[in-house]
């Protein structure tokens, strides 16, 4: 007979933490319904059972996307290969 071993909530939690950068939150919108993004947000860690963060993108008044605060990934889309820059950065020279 196999044991089922129970891991500790917290141990969870941090591997979430670990694995999961950014949380994408969609919507349903308008009058055609639409799928549209409401937020992306980008997670920093775990510390005394919360997730702290902040928020890249969210939805202003006007329906656009407005950029609210640098991501701290962006080093991370570098070393994976992935040419993106954040307006504003100065560019290396």
């Amino acid at each position: 007979m196999t044991r089922v071993v129970s891991l500790p909530a917290e141990l969870y939690r941090a591997k979430v933490a670990r694995t999961i950068g950014l949380i994408v939150h969609c919507a349903f919108r308008g009058l055609a319904q639409e799928r549209k993004v409401i937020t992306v947000f980008e997670v920093t860690g775990y510390h005394d059972g919360q997730f702290p963060g902040h928020v890249l993108w969210h939805r202003g008044r006007d329906g656009r996307l407005v950029r609210q605060n640098r991501p701290e990934c962006l080093e991370a889309f570098e070393d994976a290969g992935i040419a993106y820059q954040w307006p504003g950065d100065r560019v290396p020279s």
